[in-house]
């Protein structure tokens, strides 16, 4: 099990499915109350599943524009689920493909 599955509260370590979207979110968007994340994502996951709604959120956080909400995500998360399957947003290195770099602009 990796890091992104874990999360720290109260002085203990807590095994999570929040916690990818959560570390998406506070790299690529800012903070948010995990209360209100795992409020907005619970119907996008079970409406596309976990990896195909990780993938749309990852595509959704990384993308550039003005306002984000997580509850915006869960409206639209069909259109992100969309554009994360266009292409791969980023390589198996870790880097932004051409693709991503668009998302990332917004011009995807």
């Amino acid at each position: 099990m990796g890091d992104s599955e874990m999360i720290t509260a109260g002085g203990r370590t807590i095994v999570t499915w929040l916690t990818p979207y959560w570390d998406l979110w506070q790299t690529h968007v800012g903070t948010v109350s995990g209360g209100r994340l795992a409020k907005a994502l619970t119907p996008p996951r079970k409406l596309l599943g976990d990896a195909a709604c990780l993938s749309a959120f990852r595509a959704y956080c990384m993308a550039k524009a003005d306002k984000k909400s997580p509850e915006w995500f869960a409206k639209d998360c069909r259109h992100w689920q969309t554009v994360a399957s266009a292409e791969p947003v980023v390589s198996v290195t870790g880097t932004l493909t051409p693709y991503g770099k668009r998302v990332y602009e917004g011009r995807a």
